[in-house]
């Protein structure tokens, strides 16, 4: 029986318990150790490797960052070093440590939950391999000069970033920008809580965002509207919404008060400025305090604002307050919302906020927020506008422009993807403003989205061959095997979409390719999948990808599984159900886009074995509601994009984790 650890002690010590050969059998040859031990031990600039064989025969190596700041500069070793070459899994993100484990427990203690790699193959064969390239690495890192891995960057345009990755579908991406704002400093603690919290809530893992140390201190410090936002909508998803449901508002007042539940929750919030979700909290903890006449003055503001939907119906059976009722006259109007500080006057569009945020309004950045939050509408996206914002964006410098980006975008290209509506100027600024300054993974992940909505909007041949020339530019400087996903999503909504000009559509896609193509060796088996599949469909057949099983790294069949695959791009989700009925047939697929909870995507989610979520220009409604159904936390993984490469591969990599290895 392996001791618990009780707390972090020296690197020495450290070393010594993670190869004790008591629950690491790679202990016992320590003869073999020498080289990454010693590594390990010294200090160097190459980050620390330890192998380590469990009892069940499963060998992986541990690649622990030395500081959280450079969890980056590790994976992009790994990628060069080790990749899809040698790897099974495990190289292109860190884990998520198994507190259940003790030796996964020790290394949260000695170095954090973010900073570690768990790099694993399947066959007795690839271990040796795949050891040899780690060793290759230390060796060349530690003999290497010294040199820094992070170059400053303005904490704002890392903000931006931050914004840009959640907007696009990337939250691993967002994850590590994350970790790099919190260690270069800058923000208060509860600042930094409050980009966790929105992260959490972004990814539907609302049980996790209820346990993030010190959220209790924040929510003191009076935080801005939309943290509170999605503290309250995580409380409804997490704790209050199945009681609710099954035991009646007796119990739901009971587990407001529970352990689980932020003790300085903010339940003396007015409900019109919130979403449905936190709606519904607010009310049953004004229930719970007694507050009767207060609470039924609520729900008929509510009513009268239309808003009906968001009372439960438990509270009115208690208040016998039919829906519809008008409020009832009083001699001060009740709940009104407070003023906002503003510099100028209130925005009435989509066009007004744009401008007003560019202008540094302080109270359209709380507008927007609170947009973006779910707690007050936005606008009818007004293609009439098109012109205006599109010349209001051309004309922004750099610092109103990252304004614009890290407050507004996301909100208004949400509402532009779920209006259907064309904005061809705008997106066509916005295209060219970001494909030429962010190869970085979370403009990739932007730009995804911004070729969706361009291509959507059925643009004319020489707007089409003007928007190709901006996603292909340079190509051959950021295409390679750690963005081949990126690259293929591209790819696959060119095919997706009408081409007004075939020509340009396949000579876009041969640019995208063919650095790929030179690199095949160290593509993963699905993406390689997806190549080839994207090819013969543009009739690209000369391209020459290696055929399946023509490698020895090429995955095996998956075990038979039935996955979940939640996203808004309806497109999407057929392309990545196609390709695993051709591929892997003994995977069932089934799909969901709902943007709201429901007793169908109820049971989708409760009848899946894996769940891989989309979480580009989602809605916390329905990520939230996946998470509180999902079997176990664990079940849902998260593409790095949101292209069907990504998540095609999202989908194996989840599925083939269940194989035994083999020897």
């Amino acid at each position: 029986m392996t001791a618990r650890p009780t707390g972090p002690g020296s690197l020495e010590e450290f070393v010594k318990f993670f190869l004790d050969p008591s629950h690491n059998a790679v202990g016992r040859w320590p003869q073999t150790l020498t080289l990454l031990r010693e590594a390990a031990l010294g200090g160097g600039p190459a980050p620390i490797v330890l192998p380590r064989l469990t009892d069940d025969d499963k060998f992986r190596l541990y690649v622990i960052a030395r500081k959280p700041e450079e969890t980056t500069r590790v994976r992009d070793l790994l990628t060069s070093f080790v990749g899809a070459s040698f790897a099974a899994r495990g190289d292109t993100a860190p884990a998520r440590l198994d507190e259940r484990d003790p030796v996964d427990q020790r290394v949260r203690e000695q170095f954090g939950s973010g900073g570690a790699f768990v790099v694993g193959v399947d066959t007795m064969a690839a271990r040796r391999p795949l050891r040899e390239a780690a060793e290759l690495m230390v060796r060349v890192v530690n003999g290497a000069p010294h040199r820094h891995w992070t170059a400053p960057r303005p904490l704002n345009r890392q903000l931006a970033d931050f914004e840009a990755a959640l907007l696009g579908g990337a939250p691993q991406t967002a994850e590590a920008l994350l970790e790099q704002i919190t260690r270069r400093g800058g923000l208060s603690p509860a600042n930094l809580i409050g980009l966790r919290v929105k992260l959490l809530a972004v990814c539907g893992r609302d049980a996790d965002l209820l346990r993030l140390p010190r959220l209790d201190r924040a929510l003191l410090l009076e935080p801005p509207r939309e943290v509170k936002e999605y503290v309250l909508a995580a409380v409804y998803g997490a704790v209050l919404g199945l009681v609710l449901e099954a035991e009646g508002l007796a119990a739901a007042v009971r587990a407001l008060a529970g352990p689980s539940v932020p003790r300085n929750l903010p339940t003396g919030e007015d409900p019109l400025h919130y979403g449905d979700a936190a709606v519904a909290v607010l009310l049953v903890a004004l229930h719970g305090q007694g507050e009767s006449a207060r609470l039924a003055d609520v729900v008929r503001a509510l009513d009268a604002a239309g808003r009906s939907e968001a009372v439960p119906d438990v509270l009115r059976d208690v208040l016998a307050v039919p829906a519809e009722e008008p409020p009832a006259p009083a001699a001060e109007p009740v709940l009104e919302p407070e003023p906002e500080p503003s510099a100028g006057p209130v925005p009435l569009s989509w066009a007004d906020l744009i401008g007003a945020v560019a202008n540094d309004d302080h109270s359209a950045f709380v507008l927007a927020r609170a947009i973006d939050a779910g707690g007050q509408e936005g606008w009818t996206v007004d293609p009439a506008q098109d012109s205006l914002i599109a010349e209001r964006l051309s004309s922004c410098v750099d610092e109103e422009y990252e304004r614009i980006w890290h407050a507004v975008l996301a909100p208004f290209l949400k509402a532009l993807l779920d209006s259907r509506e064309a904005m061809p100027l705008t997106l066509s600024q916005l295209v060219a403003s970001s494909a030429g300054s962010r190869r970085d993974p979370a403009g990739l992940a932007v730009l995804g989205l911004l070729l969706t909505l361009s291509l959507r909007s059925a643009p004319s041949a020489s707007a089409y061959r003007e928007l190709l020339d901006h996603v292909s530019l340079m190509a051959e400087l950021w295409v390679a095997p750690e963005t081949a996903e990126q690259a293929l999503d591209y790819v696959d909504l060119l095919l997706a979409y009408a081409a007004p000009d075939e020509d340009a559509r396949v000579q876009c896609a041969l640019e995208l390719l063919t650095p790929l193509r030179g690199r095949a060796n160290r593509l993963d088996p699905e993406l390689l999948d997806v190549a080839r599949t994207l090819s013969e469909e543009l009739g690209l057949n000369d391209l020459g990808w290696p055929g399946r099983n023509q490698r020895p790294a090429e995955r095996a069949g998956l075990p038979p599984a039935k996955v979940l695959v939640y996203g808004l791009d309806e497109k999407v989700l057929v392309r990545v159900k196609e390709m695993t009925e051709k591929h892997h047939p003994q995977v069932k697929v089934s799909t969901a886009s709902d943007k709201v909870g429901s007793s169908s995507l109820r049971q989708k989610v409760r009848s899946a074995d894996r769940i891989v979520m989309i979480t580009q220009c989602a809605t916390h409604a329905a990520t939230g509601f996946i998470g509180q159904h999902a079997k176990h936390a664990s079940d849902i993984v998260y593409p790095a994009g949101a292209g069907s490469a990504s998540v095609y591969q999202a989908l194996v990599r989840a599925v083939a984790p269940r194989h035994p290895d083999v020897d």
